[in-house]
């Protein structure tokens, strides 16, 4: 996004060294991301989903519970998001925001709801990977700093945001889900 003066502002005509300034700064190389990674940032991307519109891909816990032994479910809850707890010494318990990458099989059983499962969910929470057991999934929507923080965290990790097209597909396949028989 440009932030300069108008074009024709006084100012503008600086005949020396040749170079604009506003084209000086433009830069379509590769950048360096953290830990050496290289993103593009003047690629083309699909236009984002509204940090709101987040709110219609996020699986609570209850439906986690519901559809854990469908057929359906890895396939669905795969690009979903999660709004999980993590553990803190605080009093106040923190959650991050994370995509469902996979489903995965743990080799400790654990009880979610009033079933046991050995299914965990490997989370992508933009920097890294992790796998967590269903149970640490919340029931709460998410709250703007939660969403703003993993948008965040997406920038400076080089990864795309969630854009409108993956937002529709999506809530598509869980309204199917939804109704399966």
């Amino acid at each position: 996004e440009f932030e300069g003066g108008e074009e024709g502002e006084e100012g503008d005509d600086d005949d020396e060294g040749g170079v604009d300034n506003a084209e000086a700064d433009v830069d379509d190389t590769d950048t360096g991301g953290p830990g050496g990674q290289r993103c593009r940032q003047n690629r083309w991307k699909p236009p984002s989903a509204e940090l709101s519109e987040l709110e219609k891909i996020r699986l609570p816990r209850q439906r986690l519970e519901q559809w854990q032994t469908e057929p359906y479910f890895e396939k669905t809850v795969c690009g979903c998001l999660v709004r999980i707890g993590l553990e803190t010494n605080v009093v106040d318990k923190m959650y991050r925001v994370a995509e469902v990458a996979a489903v995965e099989e743990k080799n400790t059983p654990y009880k979610l709801g009033s079933r046991t499962t050995c299914k965990q969910l490997l989370l992508d929470f933009g920097e890294g990977r992790i796998a967590y057991p269903m149970s640490f999934v919340s029931n709460g929507k998410f709250e703007e700093l939660e969403l703003i923080s993993w948008s965040q965290i997406l920038e400076v990790s080089c990864k795309a945001q969630i854009s409108q097209a993956q937002v529709s597909d999506k809530v598509a396949a869980l309204n199917e889900a939804a109704n399966y028989s």
